[in-house]
């Protein structure tokens, strides 16, 4: 059941991408759905903390902790991050 949400959810985000259903089945021919769907979810929570603080603290935040930037975005996405990143908001 699991892996027929997955492979749904590849291919609704492949269509939204303007992929038609044939090739959204093709690609999961190659890349298993399961796959594709970590992909998504990683590629969707980088998009999220960047978003949030920037590119360059997400790859200086990486850098200080020895890990990869997929890595401290999942983590400070969590809310586990402990570093001294300091998120100023913006004025309008």
């Amino acid at each position: 059941m699991e892996k027929d949400l997955e492979r749904r959810i590849v291919i609704e985000r492949l269509k939204k991408a303007g992929i038609d259903d044939e090739r959204a089945k093709e690609f999961l021919q190659v890349i298993p759905a399961k796959e594709a769907y970590e992909n998504l979810r990683r590629n969707e929570i980088l998009k999220r903390v960047i978003a949030e603080i920037g590119s360059e603290e997400v790859e200086k935040g990486a850098e200080r902790k020895g890990v990869t930037i997929d890595e401290f975005a999942k983590e400070f996405d969590r809310g586990d991050y402990t570093g001294s990143l300091q998120v100023l908001s913006k004025k309008d």
